[in-house]
């Protein structure tokens, strides 16, 4: 019988063999195989163990305030802490350095592109999707 064993004294001897890594990769998967039927096999009692959460008797606590006020309290809080942040001024920095720059030549390129008909074809959706 060809097993492994042969197919790698056979590879050592240099000898013509049937497809060696076949024989090889079988006689792995076979290991394989039984192992993990091994480790499925199951006694004849286990136990379930229950991993739902235990009811808490307390509910959560109701929020303080929801009303209109408090949006409008916590916009402000959140205008007022907008600029505290470093990355906020160099996104503001860089938007206004580029619009400066471009400034010059706006109406250079809007010129330029009044009366194309394929720009003129490519808003033509804004006409309808804007009016909605």
């Amino acid at each position: 019988m060809w097993n492994a064993d042969c197919a790698i004294a056979a590879a050592k001897d240099g000898s013509t063999t049937p497809d060696v890594s076949s024989v090889l990769i079988g006689h792995a998967f076979d290991e394989v195989v039984a192992s993990t039927l091994a480790a499925d096999s199951t006694p004849a009692y286990s136990p379930q163990l229950d991993l739902t959460p235990a009811p808490t008797e307390e509910a959560h606590p109701a929020p303080e305030h929801t009303a209109w006020a408090t949006l409008g309290k916590d916009l402000w809080n959140d205008f007022k802490a907008f600029p505290q942040r470093p990355s906020t001024w160099v996104i503001l920095g860089i938007g206004a350095a580029s619009a400066a720059l471009v400034h010059p030549i706006d109406d250079d390129v809007n010129a330029h592109l009044v009366g194309k008909r394929g720009l003129a074809r490519m808003w033509a959706p804004g006409k309808y999707v804007g009016a909605a």
